[in-house]
């Protein structure tokens, strides 16, 4: 795997875009995983009435920003979210943009990435619109039963440890890394995992009972500047690296739960539906044309999971039925 620096990434996040190669590559894809045919319109109306509640709720409440320390450079991230405010409800839109070959500056031409047809070794960014603030983590699992793998967040990549929030005029934000499908026709499997911020607390302690909220919408589990990683100024990275470790251990206690818990699974499955646009190779230049949109009202985690059937490799019949939803 290696990586190089490109440039400044969306204020969203505050990055550099980094290039993320095929050793640690992970594909989205053509045919998505989801249950039945969920209404796209319906979904992305809920989706909208669930940022309308997050941000009413957070004029009131106040944000916590709290650095912390990701590796040994000293590089940081940071973690945003409600002090006194926690949604339950996970609900997001993401869309591919395609880059060249070569290339690591997107076209400005946005696909489906449940419709596209991906080539071995096609670059390409992720753009996502959030209902609320989340933490976003990748994990590639195989249809072969091989052990799922944690791409994201990593320490090479610091700002994949940090809140992702909602742009304040409800536009796409990009994801600052610059991927790149593997070198083969293999089918890949990718889930995309999203979650309440205040679900860190919990780290290698989560449970499938934790990612529900309580009756009053408030999600349960509060947390502040002291609940994880200390006391800390807002202008300061943590001295220590205990929250980048309780991310780390939520991360691969979600990717656990989600192989082993059936319970857990249908607790976070994302409810999705693609734009399926008619031909398998258009492009818009709005994400929102071609988004895949998803939504989980009922907890704080949510799921999503996307297969890849690349140009070349066997058709989407032939493909072996991956082992976890």
């Amino acid at each position: 795997m290696t990586c190089t620096r490109t440039g400044i990434a969306s204020k969203a996040w505050g990055a550099a875009t980094f290039l993320l190669l095929a050793g640690l590559a992970w594909s989205f894809g053509s045919q998505a995983l989801a249950q039945g045919k969920p209404d796209r319109k319906e979904i992305q109306q809920k989706i909208s009435r669930m940022r309308t509640k997050a941000k009413t709720a957070l004029s009131s409440s106040g944000l916590s920003r709290r650095k912390f320390k990701v590796n040994a450079r000293g590089d940081s991230a940071e973690i945003v979210d409600g002090a006194r405010f926690s949604p339950v409800g996970i609900g997001l839109e993401y869309a591919f943009e395609k880059v060249e070959d070569g290339k690591t500056t997107g076209t400005g031409q946005f696909v489906d990435p449940a419709s596209y047809d991906f080539r071995p070794r096609e670059r390409f960014f992720v753009w996502v619109k959030p209902a609320s603030r989340v933490q976003v983590a990748l994990v590639q699992t195989y249809a072969d039963g091989r052990d799922s793998r944690v791409v994201l967040p990593n320490v090479k990549y610091p700002e994949s440890y940090s809140t992702l929030t909602p742009a304040d005029d409800g536009s796409f934000v990009k994801f600052p890394i610059l991927l790149q499908t593997d070198n083969d026709t293999q089918p890949e499997i990718m889930k995309i995992v999203a979650f309440l911020p205040d679900a860190i607390e919990k780290g290698g302690n989560l449970s499938a009972n934790d990612v529900l909220g309580d009756e009053a919408g408030t999600g349960g589990t509060t947390t502040s500047s002291t609940t994880t990683g200390g006391d800390t100024p807002d202008d300061a990275p943590n001295p220590t690296d205990r929250i980048k470790g309780k991310i780390d251990a939520a991360v691969k206690r979600i990717a656990d739960l989600h192989k082993n818990s059936k319970q857990f699974q249908q607790l976070t499955r994302f409810k999705q539906a693609a734009a399926r646009v008619s031909d398998v190779n258009d492009s818009a230049d709005e994400p929102s044309d071609v988004s895949v949109v998803a939504i989980n009202e009922d907890a704080k985690i949510g799921v999503s999971t996307i297969m890849i059937v690349k140009k070349g490799g066997p058709k989407t019949s032939e493909v072996p039925a991956p082992t976890t939803p």
